[in-house]
């Protein structure tokens, strides 16, 4: 491919549109919902609109994290292909989380709903059990505590600002019909340092950022070829370290997590905030992107040896991973932006051209500032990777969860209507029989509806006795979870004292002791998402021999009933529950703090025997909340397989409640003295009803057909699999 054509190319494809997978896969399993609800009776319909709303109202999120002042507002304008939307420029930083809404609208229609604080908000942030257990269990007192004393800073200087509105305006919202820069600045940006209270002169002056919660904007969908949240956070280097609590409440169930560094202190080794962050995020949905390589001395170098840094330090902290690293500066793309494809090369920044030439390009005349400018931005290799990390994620998981949840309804007409054909073959059949085949087949019709009427309750105890089974593997999956994580926290506390041991006896300074929490936190992870796919594993065995075990008992039942059962419909569950929890700030690793609690012990075993405790203690709360996390996913999912078993026993007794009547009316038609006229007719009409029942069983067949390949083979090859499944069921 020449220069120009992939120039062309990237521009076109990768700067357009993000999500361009997964957009049509979900239009395409809306569409077969549609087509499926005429064949539906009224209690599968209802079922039917539950997942057709949720395949509506299902967004991506990407969320954007960082430190502070690494660019992550101009990445943001950039990605959304929006320059200048959130004021970037050197006072003001972001300090509110920022919710961008991309093809949904707000309740009524608005554009910008900022919420504030309310009271016990403030109480909850102030004056928290949390912060004063914090202290208690450091053995030193609350008002030590920096985060109260930021909080309570922060709401010194709202007051000032707001003066009487202050208390008027807590647990209020303001809205608004359009999104403007200077709007979102007076409520996202902290504003100036030496701001004045009662001036608000200018965009920057970040008049109620102190108090407003959250920020939610709505746009159209594009560049999303499906609807998307993308969450702009605060840094999590702020220097009110409230923000790191505010940053990591926002990041659960995302699709796709955008680190922001900037070249100039990418992953310092000292960022321990950061990689703490990190190791709170599934990796295998992180990119990190090196900004402002544009602001380095020698870009072509500096850039490449940065990120080999950057890759380096992430394979010592994250061993198993492997995650995307891309170069590149957002300013660039904002020129990239703003140029557009029409204009020309000349005047192109030296840095530029330079880094150009790095990436192999050929700069010419025929290439324009917007082409080029793109690429050496970084986004369209940011943005295929949005698209890499889009189709393994929680959201492509609800997509299969929705149409393996289709596919189900589909399938229970499909087999009823299978079903009904081979019942009218049989029907014709006797029909047309004489004599003793008649009184035959009467008397294996009464034998046929003696067997049927056991079944219902039958099938409420099978379903009764599944949930239990279900019930009991999620209770001692939990059990084990806090048994085998506080196992981690214990042996880790037990290696960090003598690890402290052994620094005592080379007479190391135990004041300034570095406690290795990152070990433990990678630990904790590793030991919690086996122990999660494990029991994920039982889930489906269980249920995959639930539906055999069924089979086996209906045939058992009716050993001459010719039905057509299989032991499918087994669903997923999303791999990665939340892990936000491994963020959480504890008590070991404030730093300033350590000195005055080392003073409080006397001797070297007082301080470790405490050590350990504490180690224990600070880190049970943190096995906690990750044992809630796997309790809400796998709850979930043990719904979803009640349900999903319920379907197939609401479908299998509408199957053979279909079947018991006919046979009753066709042993009452048999009952009666039948002349050759009279068994034409009845023939005419079984063969009416195959007809329009053979349409139905071609239909849902074709249907059924699409919404499996859908739900198999979507996450491998998403293009492929779309225009297989369309053509299957057109």
């Amino acid at each position: 491919m020449q220069e120009k054509d992939r120039l062309e190319t990237a521009w076109d494809r990768d700067w357009k549109e993000i999500g361009s997978a997964l957009g049509p896969l979900f239009a395409e399993a809306r569409q077969l919902a549609d087509r499926l609800r005429p064949f539906l009776a009224r209690p599968a319909c209802a079922k039917l609109d539950e997942i057709a709303d949720g395949l509506r109202q299902a967004a991506s999120k990407i969320t954007v994290v960082g430190q502070v002042k690494a660019g992550k507002s101009s990445l943001v304008n950039a990605l959304i292909r929006r320059p200048g939307l959130s004021p970037v420029s050197v006072n003001p930083w972001t300090a509110v989380v920022s919710s961008l809404h991309f093809g949904r609208c707000s309740d009524d229609g608005a554009e910008a709903i900022f919420r504030f604080f309310d009271e016990a908000d403030w109480r909850a942030l102030i004056g928290s059990e949390r912060l004063e257990s914090l202290s208690e269990r450091l053995g030193l007192p609350v008002e030590a505590d920096e985060l109260a004393t930021e909080m309570q800073a922060i709401r010194d200087r709202a007051e000032r600002r707001l003066g009487r509105l202050f208390g008027f305006l807590l647990g209020q919202e303001h809205r608004f019909a359009k999104v403007t820069p200077d709007v979102i600045a007076r409520y996202v940006c902290v504003g100036e340092r030496g701001h004045q209270p009662g001036r608000f002169d200018g965009p920057t002056s970040g008049r109620f950022a102190d108090i407003t919660k959250s920020a939610d904007l709505y746009f159209e969908t594009a560049p999303f070829a499906m609807p998307a949240t993308v969450v702009d956070t605060p840094g999590i280097n702020d220097p009110l370290r409230v923000r790191d609590e505010q940053t990591r409440a926002a990041l659960d169930g995302a699709d796709v997590h955008i680190v922001v560094l900037t070249a100039q202190q990418a992953l310092s080794t000292t960022d321990l905030s950061m990689l703490r962050l990190l190791q709170s995020l599934h990796k295998d949905r992180l990119v990190v992107f090196i900004n402002r390589i544009d602001l380095l001395a020698d870009v072509a170098g500096d850039a490449r040896r940065v990120t080999e840094h950057v890759r380096r330090r992430l394979r010592q902290e994250f061993p198993d991973s492997d995650i995307e690293v891309v170069a590149g500066s957002a300013a660039w793309a904002e020129l990239a932006l703003t140029s557009g494809p029409a204009a020309l090369a000349d005047g192109l920044p030296a840095t530029m051209t330079s880094y150009a030439r790095e990436l192999g390009m050929s700069i010419d005349g025929a290439s324009t500032v917007g082409e080029v400018s793109a690429l050496c931005s970084g986004l369209p290799a940011l943005c295929r990777a949005i698209d890499r990390l889009l189709q393994r994620g929680p959201t492509m998981a609800r997509l299969q969860q929705g149409a393996i949840a289709l596919q189900a309804l589909s399938a229970e007409i499909e087999r009823a209507a299978a079903n009904h054909e081979r019942v009218l073959d049989e029907s014709i059949d006797a029909v047309r029989a004489e004599g003793s085949a008649v009184k035959e087949r009467r008397a294996e019709i009464d034998r046929h509806l003696e067997a049927l009427d056991c079944l219902p309750e039958m099938f409420e105890a099978m379903a009764a006795d599944l949930r239990t089974e279900l019930d009991t593997i999620g209770e001692l999956a939990s059990r084990r979870q806090q048994v085998d994580l506080l196992g981690v926290v214990r042996t880790s506390g037990e290696e960090e004292c003598r690890r402290l041991r052994k620094a005592i006896g080379k007479r190391r300074n135990p004041t300034v002791w570095p406690c290795d929490t990152l070990a433990v936190r990678r630990k904790l992870e590793q030991c919690f998402l086996k122990n999660f796919q494990a029991v994920a594993r039982d889930l489906r065995s269980l249920e995959r021999s639930a539906l055999e075990n069924l089979w086996r008992w209906v045939r058992h039942q009716l050993p001459d009933e010719r039905m057509d059962l299989e032991a499918r419909s087994i669903g997923i569950i999303d791999p990665s529950p939340s892990i936000g929890a491994l963020g959480q700030n504890i008590a070991i690793e404030i730093g300033d703090q350590w000195t005055a609690w080392w003073r409080l012990w006397s001797t070297t075993d007082q301080r470790l025997q405490r050590l350990e405790e504490l180690f224990v203690d600070e880190f049970e709360p943190v096995v906690d909340a990750l044992v809630a996390s796997a309790e809400v996913e796998l709850n979930s999912e043990i719904d979803r397989i009640s349900e999903r078993f319920s379907l197939k026993l609401q479908g299998l007794t509408e199957a053979l409640g279909q079947r018991r009547r006919h046979l009753s009316t066709l042993r009452r038609d048999l009952a009666d003295a039948i002349d050759e006229e009279t068994a034409r007719a009845l023939i005419g009409e079984y063969e009416r009803e195959q007809q329009d029942n053979r349409k139905l069983l071609d239909t849902c067949s074709a249907i059924s057909s699409a919404l499996r390949k859908l739900a198999e083979g979507c996450a491998r090859s998403p293009a492929h699999h779309q225009s297989e499944a369309l053509k299957a069921a057109s």
